[in-house]
C-alpha cells in the first residue's frame, strides 16, 4: 500500500513539473508577443512624428 502512495506522489509531482513548465512556456509566448507590439507602436509612433 505504501509503495502505491509513493508511486502516486511521484506521479503528481511529474505531472505538476510538467504543467509548469508549458505555462513557463505560454508565459514567455505572451512576453514576446507584448514585447513585439511595444515595439510595433513605438516604430509607428516614430514614423508618425517624423513625417510632420
Amino acid at each position: 500500500m505504501m509503495a502505491s502512495k509513493t508511486n502516486d506522489h511521484n506521479d503528481r509531482q511529474a505531472i505538476d513539473a510538467e504543467r509548469r513548465r508549458r505555462q513557463r512556456g505560454r508565459n514567455w509566448a505572451v512576453l514576446m508577443a507584448l514585447v513585439g507590439f511595444c515595439v510595433i507602436v513605438y516604430a509607428i509612433t516614430l514614423v508618425r512624428l517624423t513625417g510632420q
